[in-house]
């Protein structure tokens, strides 16, 4: 299943072919259609179910138990620095190489030990959610090499005493 956050908007949209260019079209010579219940009416439905989230939904899948294609989450960004070639939904962890190599991935940052919590999902994050925009951004990832003789700030988790 996939979890949709609560300030999120679902739309659908649909394109109407109603001419006889369209070999599906079930009229000939074309009618005018309006909507109703029937299937000779409008020809769009979205039928849309929905469950209360409970954690470990986002491991269920609700396809085809005799398809081989179940869903493998991961990083499907063929330009993140951790892509993951097997992943076929993205789970919002793809990453991003700083000046020097290091992949900096969207993480719960505890701000009062200072440190990156990289097991936690961003619902389950009691902290701060440190997501994309931030991690790729040098001016708020302080972990961010930008010198790649290392790092100099000693309260940073890649800290290098050698470092000039």
């Amino acid at each position: 299943m996939l979890r949709i956050p609560n300030e999120y908007t679902i739309h659908a949209f649909a394109t109407y072919d109603n001419t006889s260019d369209n070999l599906s079209n079930p009229n000939s010579p074309p009618q005018p259609m309006f909507w109703c219940d029937y299937t000779t009416c409008e020809m769009f439905f979205l039928p849309f179910s929905y469950v209360l989230y409970q954690e470990g939904d986002e491991s269920i899948y609700l396809g085809d138990d005799n398809s081989s294609n179940d869903t493998i989450t991961g990083c499907t960004d063929d330009t993140a620095c951790n892509y993951d070639e097997l992943a076929t939904l993205d789970d919002g962890t793809c990453g991003v190489l700083d000046d020097c190599g290091f992949c900096h991935v969207p993480c719960c940052y505890n701000t009062e030990i200072d440190e990156c919590n990289y097991t936690v999902s961003e619902d389950e994050c009691q902290y701060y959610w440190a997501d994309y925009n931030v991690v790729s951004d040098p001016e708020q990832n302080f972990y961010w090499n930008t010198s790649c003789s290392g790092c100099t700030d000693s309260i940073a988790c890649n800290y290098d005493e050698t470092a000039t």
